[in-house]
């Protein structure tokens, strides 16, 4: 070591070298960063409270997916998607636009969920939209079940249940090409069935037969699944399994199982399905260049 620096004068010299060499731009183009980030936009005010429920539910899914995907700008979106004005703007890994508004009251439709522009170069999302019932919200965050529902929705958008026979992909056999409900319908992908299998289960893992068009076909069986996440029931503990990360990983996703929940299979086909979370799954409805 040279001695005219000192120990901490060399500290300082390598904490700078190390802040000057992570920045990053969201010009087109840009390679991924580090770490995946989704930029919650609030189309209108909603209270502290549940902002943070809101930022939760994103670091959730954040924990799940670990690589982010190319920055860039979106420009000449004509695309206006569940009523919420065609988005143009920089875009990290994916930017989620929450309206919260009236509907029609407690206990009935609870909102929408899905992505709205996927990228070219992965047809994975880089925008998409959450629309919610107010009077549900303020109802779910009361009886502590808001964070598990916006969870849940946030996984729509990011392509669980919305993108998995599309854009080249064939995830699901079975359903009813969105008009109406399989009788059996089954998740094929090889990663979330390992994990199914490791659980118990056999052969592929079976979606929802029973619900509505916005529940059948595009969450995991709830008869099967219990209270895991992406049912499309209210639980009351609502884990997010390791099948349910392979799935997002046979989607395209770099993951981490690590940040799982404790679950196993219920021991008993689950008898009472609960409340349905009624809402509608929204596709995609353009691509955009994210590599140019």
């Amino acid at each position: 070591m040279n001695p005219k620096y000192s120990l901490a004068t060399l500290i300082a010299l390598f904490s700078l070298l190390a802040g000057c060499s992570s920045s990053s731009s969201t010009t087109p183009g840009t390679p991924p960063s580090s770490s995946f980030k989704i930029d919650l936009n609030l189309v209108n005010s909603v209270s502290a409270s549940q902002q943070a429920i809101f930022q939760q539910a994103a670091a959730r899914w954040q924990q799940v997916i670990t690589v982010g995907l190319p920055s860039f700008t979106i420009s000449g979106n004509t695309n206006v998607c569940n009523g919420i004005s065609a988005y143009n703007g920089p875009v990290d890994s994916v930017r989620i636009d929450i309206l919260v508004k009236p509907i029609d009251g407690v206990g009935g439709t609870l909102g929408s969920s899905g992505p709205c522009v996927i990228r070219s170069s992965s047809n994975l999302p880089a925008y998409g939209v959450i629309t919610l019932d107010s009077a549900d919200v303020t109802s779910l965050e009361s009886r502590g079940l808001l964070l598990a529902t916006v969870t849940h929705e946030m996984g729509h958008v990011l392509g669980y249940g919305t993108l998995w026979n599309d854009y080249g992909r064939a995830l699901a056999i079975g359903v009813g090409k969105k008009a109406t409900c399989g009788n059996n319908p089954q998740f094929v992908g090889s990663n979330a069935v390992r994990e199914w299998q490791t659980l118990g289960g056999s052969g592929s893992v079976p979606l929802e037969n029973t619900g509505g068009l916005g529940t059948c076909d595009g969450h995991w069986r709830k008869a099967v699944f219990g209270d895991e996440l992406m049912t499309g029931y209210i639980g009351s503990s609502d884990p997010l399994s390791r099948v349910t990360i392979g799935s997002m990983q046979d989607l395209g996703y770099t993951v981490n199982y690590s940040a799982a929940d404790a679950y196993s299979l219920p021991a008993a086909s689950v008898q009472s399905l609960g409340q349905p979370l009624e809402t509608q799954l929204i596709y995609p409805v353009g691509v955009v260049n994210d590599s140019k």
